[in-house]
């Protein structure tokens, strides 16, 4: 009875429906970034960068943020880490990632297959004091973002038509943004994804470099579905 009982509880983790709420907004000065996820629709963890800065100063450049930790458990209710990115840190992280997503694309692309975007809805306001600089950067961003997810689509799904809004601010400098996200997929893809992941970073290091390929002479292989 015992081990049916745990067999129960492993089945009912590894299988277990996971929601990941993103929202993004920029009103005026103030940034704010939240990122949720729920089990079973409890929401187990909350974190909040309740300010992000660019800093353009001659002593201070880089991006300032401020993490705060809640709905983990109660010793970590609303632990707060304040920290700061210089832009060469930035730069050294965006390359990370890139490389990681070409090391280990098999086991990403595994997971995103299984990811499904239940909810994304994008509004932004920009204003340049240029009325027509201000209509061509509108009209950039929009086809910017509709492209982005043209590409995105092709790895994961949608369950409704994303609703995007960029509107003119004419006569003044403004930006105002706000992004609401609904991400859901399961405990068990994710584990299968990390799994081949190890997979393939296994087979990676096992070969001189992984992005070539002998059949095809030496040439470069490419993987991107959004070429």
């Amino acid at each position: 009875m015992y081990v049916l009982v745990v067999l129960l509880v492993l089945i009912a983790i590894i299988f277990a429906p996971l929601r990941f709420n993103l929202t993004l907004m920029r009103l005026g000065d103030d940034d704010l970034v939240k990122i949720s996820i729920d089990v079973y629709y409890i929401k187990v963890l909350r974190v909040e960068i309740d300010y992000v800065d660019l800093l353009a100063q001659k002593d201070h450049k880089g991006l300032r943020y401020n993490i705060i930790l809640r709905y983990v458990f109660p010793i970590l209710l609303n632990k707060s880490d304040k920290k700061q990115f210089s832009y060469d840190k930035i730069r050294k992280i965006i390359k990370d990632i890139v490389a990681f997503r070409f090391k280990y694309r098999r086991g990403i692309d595994y997971i995103l297959e299984n990811v499904t975007v239940k909810k994304f809805e994008l509004s932004a306001s920009v204003g340049l004091r240029d009325a027509a600089m201000t209509a061509i950067v509108t009209g950039a961003l929009y086809a910017l973002i509709n492209s982005f997810l043209a590409c995105a689509s092709s790895y994961i799904k949608f369950t409704d038509m994303p609703l995007i809004s960029i509107k003119p601010d004419f006569g003044r400098l403004n930006f105002e943004l706000s992004i609401t996200s609904i991400i859901a997929t399961r405990l068990a893809q994710i584990i299968i994804g990390s799994f081949l992941i190890l997979l393939g970073g296994m087979s990676y290091e096992r070969t001189s470099n992984g992005w070539f390929d002998e059949d095809d002479h030496g040439k470069l292989k490419g993987y991107s579905r959004c070429q």
